[in-house]
């Protein structure tokens, strides 16, 4: 019985292993995101695997650089994974975070050498406060609804609304418009109210 495990667990690393050669050949070919999706896998089969995390964050920043926010020019904040509120001694501090890991000394996979530069751009065009206003001006234009919705607070949309049905009669007078949001006996009363008046002679 307890043959079975070991096999299994064999088995796994040899598919992560093979997941993670797929992932670098997509890396050299710069499909990044199909070489995101590998890597994940590998982990998932193989949580020890080597070197996967140095690939995955080489696969971020390349994803995030390639989601254009305003003609040629990327999501700076995104490409550092930082929060569009994050002050400079926080910018530089997740700078230093991603350059011990993508450092081309360090990090050999395809990609690294790039991808160190990009966060190289991202920290001196945040860290300078001029250029960081410039590009916090062309998100708001791009997406007005970068800051994200506080957490547990429904949307309007999140409920059924509870106006009462009207079914629009474009031929009517808005009468029978009024009738579907009544009860029988109030469309009785209100029938008898338009009823014309006789008068007798």
């Amino acid at each position: 019985m307890g043959v079975f495990p070991n096999l299994s667990l064999k088995s796994n690393k040899e598919e992560a292993v093979r997941a993670k050669e797929l992932a670098e050949k997509k890396m050299n070919s710069k499909d990044y995101a199909g070489a995101q999706t590998m890597i994940t896998k590998a982990k998932k089969l193989y949580p020890s695997i080597e070197n996967v995390s140095q690939m995955l964050i080489v696969c971020q920043v390349h994803c995030s650089a390639e989601r254009k926010v305003h003609g040629s020019e990327p999501d700076w904040y995104d490409i550092l994974q930082i929060e569009q509120t994050a002050d400079e001694a926080s910018i530089k501090k997740q700078f230093k975070n991603l350059a011990v890991q993508l450092h081309p000394d360090k990090n050999k996979f395809p990609g690294a050498e790039a991808a160190f530069k990009l966060i190289g751009q991202a920290q001196r065009l945040l860290c300078d406060p001029s250029k960081r206003s410039q590009f916090d001006i062309t998100l708001k234009i791009v997406r007005p609804s970068h800051q994200r919705k506080p957490q547990n607070q429904p949307s309007r949309n999140d409920y059924p609304s509870k106006q009462p049905e009207i079914h629009s009669n474009p031929a009517g007078t808005g009468t029978e418009a009024q009738f579907t949001s009544m009860n029988p006996h109030q469309q009785k009363q209100q029938q008898q109210k338009n009823l014309p008046r006789h008068i007798t002679i």
